[in-house]
């Protein structure tokens, strides 16, 4: 499974196998293909594809096996869960240069599987792989032959794309949920920053605001914010929220090595707002997961009643 691989660095980290799964189970995904299936198709200028939901269609076992093998080649802790999306292109279609971003909630890594039998260069369909949002220039380029495969991180900086086609073009995603970003994590969000309102903040958070404003760019007051109302609607007292604000402003995680039991709830609850905050205002972001881990064993051990919801979320 996913053998005759090449793992490549640059642009962005990605991985093709040339072998990516045995035949038996290829001729059972060539098989979904046959099935009357709901396709929802895209016809915009930069996303021209039909796709469908085939989680339920997917043996158990090779979602298993293949979660435990792209987790090894990412050396990312992905959760269980796993969707799979058949994806179809007609003759004509495209997809532009995009970097499928990883957003709150969402998958943080795909692995995509050809099954285009005979397929010849004049077919088109190829994924280029680019440097930048530029679909001009590709670093590298990927045919859509049949059983190879094309798995990458989604971040940012994933630029990729599929030039158009003379044939149809048939390929299954397998979407893995990275550990700290669940299905369900966008709605929490949503929860505990809905109709938000910084009038609402304590008076003396307010205070340190104005001064705040006048001294830092305006994106960074206003995650420090964002950071106080989370801290706000958890319940903590206005000393706390203010040190959140202020922690925020330093765009560091708080100290979490204090043996004052007060004094290690009040920086879990900073950090945990601070990565609130993070998942409000931006996209799931890995690499600021890491920063965080060290934060969760202490959530699961002394995570205060008030932060129970948000450490069940994200845990």
């Amino acid at each position: 499974m996913l053998d005759k691989l090449r793992q490549i660095s640059s642009p962005f980290p990605f991985f093709v196998s040339g072998n990516a799964l045995p035949p038996a189970t290829c001729s059972e995904l060539e098989a979904i293909f046959g099935l009357s299936l709901p396709w929802h198709d895209h016809d915009s200028s930069f996303y021209e594809v039909s796709n469908c939901d085939v989680s339920d269609k997917v043996a158990p076992r090779l979602l298993t096996q293949l979660t435990r093998k792209v987790s090894k080649l990412t050396d990312l802790e992905l959760r269980p869960h796993v969707a799979v999306t058949a994806q179809l292109m007609a003759p004509g279609q495209r997809v532009g240069a995009h970097s499928d971003r990883p957003l709150v909630g969402f998958e943080a890594v795909r692995l995509v599987v050809q099954l285009n039998r005979d397929w010849c260069p004049t077919d088109g369909g190829v994924l280029l792989v680019h440097p930048n949002e530029d679909d001009a220039t590709s670093s590298h380029e990927f045919p859509p032959d049949f059983n190879t495969a094309f798995g990458f991180v989604m971040r940012p900086g994933s630029h990729h794309s599929v030039t158009p086609t003379t044939n149809s073009r048939r390929s299954v995603v397998f979407n893995f949920w990275h550990v700290g970003n669940n299905e369900h994590l966008g709605d929490h969000i949503a929860a505990v920053f809905k109709n938000m309102k910084f009038s609402d903040l304590p008076r003396a958070v307010q205070v340190i605001a104005e001064r705040a404003e006048q001294q830092y760019p305006e994106q960074v007051s206003y995650r420090a914010s964002v950071v106080a109302m989370a801290l706000m609607r958890w319940g903590y007292p206005p000393d706390i929220v203010a040190a959140g604000y202020e922690t925020a402003l330093a765009s560091a995680l708080p100290d979490l090595d204090r043996s004052d039991d007060f004094l290690q709830e009040t920086t879990l609850a900073v950090a945990l707002a601070q990565w609130a905050g993070q998942l409000y205002l931006e996209d799931y972001d890995i690499d600021y997961w890491e920063r965080m881990v060290s934060v969760m064993p202490l959530a699961k051990r002394t995570a205060p009643d008030r932060l129970q919801d948000f450490c069940h979320a994200i845990l």
